[in-house]
């Protein structure tokens, strides 16, 4: 960031002479280039951290954050140059600091931190801000409270300080210090001074002479009420001296700086949170007398902050960044009329794609000749990446509290209200667990309905081998029974069967990835660890009752598995289930569970709980923890848009030892009375079978007029473009990760861990060339920063799409010895595969059902709704309301397939049980 330089040298070295030669919108032009500048380095390549094991703690996610938050404040830091630039609001600066000690946290926690010079200067400005922020404060509340000269009512006023972890964690740090370093050990005393007069709070009684505990309030119920120049003058009294006394400390450190001259804040937010929402302007800022002074009061020019204040054509947007590591620079992209892909790719089945494998695979050139006809080679000749910034993770992380929503009895009382009349209802976790504690049955009982299905019989095809360890589920189910049995179970998901799809750990189990399971290979050994989202499940006290097949590497779209066997879609056998949880799919449309996990790289949690009347979510990237794919998250498929929400709330825990995820907060629900809005690009959505898009539009009608969303009309730029991006960036890291699981197989290497397809396309991805994969990192920035600029025009839009273009995905003869029909792949992914280039957050709702063109049964259909990055509550809200459309607005309702298994039916019946 060497180009920013000379412009904070500006804001913080320049002469005040200087300075007031500038016009306020100079000065704007400077912040916001540097602005500009800062954002830019920070998604250059900083958000695609290597495995832990081999990143330099400089390249981390965790020590980028760290400085990215450390400039924030110098840049924004109020003071002579920016007074009257309105950049950023006091909430948004106290915002910015506390980031930058939650990361500088997390590398102090990990032993990263080097505790030396640099970093004692970068605590010093944040700490005063800290300071300033908290006197200001308590002006703010006293400020608040009714004049008792005018009979008002005199009721204690609290005020709750936000910052109060951040000055513990403060002083961590700088206790941390070696003892030789005097001046860390100073300013660790002042902090500690600060923390008393928070700890004390201002209690102000009268004649404001008693200090009390927290919360700190102000109390006007006396005969005499302190006139309001009295909390002022005893906050200046308490706070003067920690402020006086860190300006010294940072004077011998910083020298003659502004930032440790004196503060100002601007008149207008005072709430100290930041009205941040993509699009939303600042206020004009103004000032008024000063309240405290670390220096002489001639010179301190720091103004107290005041309600009011009016909108102005020359306030500085706020983009969100203040609520986002990573957030994209909003911009719209270029102009660009959509395109439908082109079908240029041969369809090959049986011994003709065996012939073709093989040719591809070991005849030279072959491989370029398919990688230039898929279009792969286009990206690095547009003119529009020319200077784009390359994106290689997708990670836009929301900050804020990261302790879980609570799951409340909206979700544990969703139950099915099943009645054998009824046909349109699935079991819920809530049903299991009214089940359970009634006694009328048992988790244990369930498992030992439920395994024996997932060997053989009409349902096995959905379950991998466990290999002799269906021991692990049992005992889950015992001990969960054990809990029933003693009053003392965790709660809802506490012994409900949920399936695991195969390219998840567990701990004692194999992960065979879709492929073939050889013994003497050690990628299938049992795997030493459980992922920790799925942990988090089990915690819960959720039982996984075995793994779900998937798409052979998770490469491709329909489920066909010539391997271990193609999963069945219920709702009509002649159709494949969806891909590559094809399993979990099936499994969840047969009603064997009501929960599923997945993976979700190209539409895999989608496009199978399209394909079999599910819901399904794709949350923002990493969400779910680090995942060494640019495109891949993890997450929910669930038969209950309720149970969706329960999974993905437990999933979502924050964990520590992840430098990627464990920055992010939780999801928040969208506040009541927010503006509803539904976006919808109708080039795209127009170009899905007519059925499929009358179903969808049917949806969006009811959403619309009956549930308060407006309907708006956008545009998305070089879609085609786009899709070729996600394609070639899914081939080549899986590719590369798969060359990797064979390092103990020279001979026959990856090509003989998998099939006829994946040599095929894996032999075309061995031939990608950098700098094409560098430009589709860059198209992948491009359209971050468009759909930044559409949530800037229209906060908290969903885009509204089709999930599958496709009424289902017709089985053929010969696809039983293989089929690569890329067409179709690319097709079904049209409308997902924009989600997992940019790292958004997707959620899949079916919303009705269409006739087949073979076999017997009603094919579902299924509508995407795609939101801002970490809008996965908004996106769950939405799929319940999906829900109530389908099961009390739709014509017909529901459907299961004829196929459906009764689980706690047919369970009680096994063990005679009777409710």
């Amino acid at each position: 960031m060497t180009a920013g330089r000379p412009h904070l040298r500006q804001i913080h070295l320049g002469k005040r002479v200087e300075t007031t030669q500038l016009a306020p919108a100079d000065r704007r032009a400077i912040i916001a280039q540097l602005r500009t500048e800062v954002d830019n380095w920070y998604a250059s390549g900083c958000l695609s951290p290597m495995n832990s094991d081999n990143v330099s703690t400089h390249s981390s996610i965790t020590w980028v954050s760290a400085r990215y938050y450390h400039v924030l404040p110098l840049l924004y830091y109020p003071n002579h140059f920016n007074a009257t630039s309105g950049a950023v609001t006091r909430g948004e600066l106290l915002g910015f600091a506390r980031r930058e000690l939650q990361s500088t946290s997390a590398v102090f926690q990990q032993r990263q931190l080097p505790l030396n010079k640099v970093a004692l200067t970068r605590l010093l400005p944040v700490t005063l801000v800290l300071m300033h922020d908290y006197a200001a404060s308590c002006q703010e509340a006293a400020a608040a409270t009714p004049d008792p000269s005018t009979g008002g009512d005199y009721s204690s006023t609290s005020l709750p300080y936000t910052a109060r972890d951040e000055v513990s964690v403060l002083m961590s740090i700088l206790e941390g210090f070696p003892e030789s370093w005097l001046l860390a050990h100073q300013a660790a005393q002042v902090v500690h001074q600060f923390a008393s007069v928070i700890a004390r709070g201002i209690r102000v009684d009268g004649d404001g002479s008693d200090f009390g505990a927290q919360p700190i309030k102000y109390s006007l119920t006396t005969p005499n009420p302190m006139p309001r120049g009295g909390v002022k003058d005893r906050v200046a009294e308490m706070v003067r001296p920690c402020i006086t006394g860190f300006t010294s400390v940072m004077k011998q450190m910083l020298g003659p700086t502004t930032c440790s001259q004196y503060i100002e804040y601007p008149r207008g937010d005072t709430t100290g949170q930041s009205k941040s929402g993509v699009g939303q302007q600042r206020q004009q800022q103004q000032y008024q007398e000063p309240l405290l002074s670390p220096v002489p009061p001639q010179s301190s020019t720091m103004s107290v902050p005041q309600l009011g204040g009016a909108m102005s054509e020359d306030a500085v947007v706020n983009f969100g960044w203040g609520d986002f590591i990573g957030y994209p620079v909003p911009r719209e992209g270029p102009r660009a009329e959509y395109e439908k892909a082109p079908e240029n790719n041969p369809v090959l089945r049986g011994a003709a794609l065996t012939v073709a494998a093989n040719i591809i695979s070991y005849v030279p050139g072959v491989a370029s000749l398919l990688w230039n006809n898929a279009g792969f080679g286009t990206l690095k000749n547009l003119p529009e990446l020319d200077e784009m910034p390359y994106r290689f993770h997708p990670i836009v992380t929301p900050l804020g509290d990261s302790k879980m929503l609570p799951i409340d009895a909206s979700l544990t009382e969703a139950k099915s209200t099943f009645t054998p009349s009824s046909p349109s209802k699935y079991y819920t976790a809530a049903d299991y667990h009214a089940m359970y504690q009634s006694g009328a049955i048992t988790p244990l009982q369930v498992a030992e309905t439920l395994i024996p299905l997932t060997k053989k019989g009409v349902y096995a095809d959905a379950w991998a081998d466990t290999h002799g360890k269906d021991h692990i589920a049992l005992e889950a189910a015992k001990a969960s029974t054990e809990r029933y049995a003693a009053g003392k179970d965790l709660g809802v998901l506490d012994g409900v069967p949920i399936g695991v799809k195969d390219d998840l750990d567990i701990k004692g189990m194999v992960s065979h990835v879709g492929m073939k399971y050889r013994p003497n290979v050690k990628f299938f050994e049992p795997r030493d660890r459980t992922e920790w989202f799925l942990e988090k499940l089990a915690e819960a006290g959720a039982v996984f009752i075995g793994r779900n097949k998937m798409h052979e590497l998770g490469m491709d779209t329909n489920g066909l598995n010539i391997a271990q066997g193609t999963p069945t879609n219920h709702f009509n056998n002649a159709y494949y289930p969806g891909a590559s949880t094809s399993g979990g799919g099936s499994a969840l449309g047969a009603g064997i569970i009501p929960i599923a996990i997945g993976s979700d790289a190209g539409g895999s949690i989608r496009l199978p709980s399209a394909f079999n009347s599910m819901y399904g979510l794709k949350t923002s990237h990493h969400r779910m923890g680090y995942y060494n794919m640019s495109t891949c998250v993890r997450g929910p498929l669930a038969a209950s848009a309720a149970d969706l929400t329960i999974a993905y709330r437990l999933m979502s825990q924050p964990n520590l030892d992840d430098p990627a995820q464990m920055h992010y907060g939780a999801s928040q629900l969208p506040k009541p009375g927010s503006k509803r809005v539904m976006g919808i690009y109708r080039d795209w959505w127009s170009a899905g079978d007519p059925e499929v898009v009358r179903l969808c539009e049917k949806a969006i009608d009811y959403f619309a007029t009956q549930r308060g969303y407006e309907v708006v009309d956008i545009s998305l730029p070089l879609m085609g473009e786009a899709r070729v991006a996600h394609a070639m960036l899914c081939v080549a890291e899986t590719y590369e990760t798969t060359r990797r699981k064979t390092p103990d197989q020279p001979k026959t290497g990856w090509m003989g861990l998998v099939g006829t397809v994946n040599r095929l396309l894996m032999s075309v991805a061995s031939v990608t060339r950098a700098n094409d994969y560098l430009k589709a990192n860059a198209l992948r920035e491009l359209m971050m920063r468009h759909l930044a600029w559409l949530w800037q025009q229209h906060p908290g839009m969903l885009i509204m799409t089709p999930t599958s273009p496709m009424i289902g995905w017709p089985r053929h003869p010969g696809d039983e010895g293989g089929l690569s029909d890329t067409n179709t792949t690319v097709k079904n992914m049209m409308y997902i595969f924009l989600a997992n280039l940019t790292g958004t957050p997707a959620v899949q709702a079916p919303v009705g059902y269409a006739e087949p063109k073979q076999g017997t049964g009603k094919l579902p259909v299924g509508i995407q709704a795609m939101g801002e990055w970490g809008a996965e509550e908004q996106l769950l809200e939405f799929a319940r309301e999906a829900q109530e459309y389908l099961e009390e607005v739709y014509d017909g309702g529901r459907r299961r397939p004829e196929t459906w298994f009764d689980v706690l039916g047919e369970t009680k019946k096994a063990f005679k049980k009777v409710v």
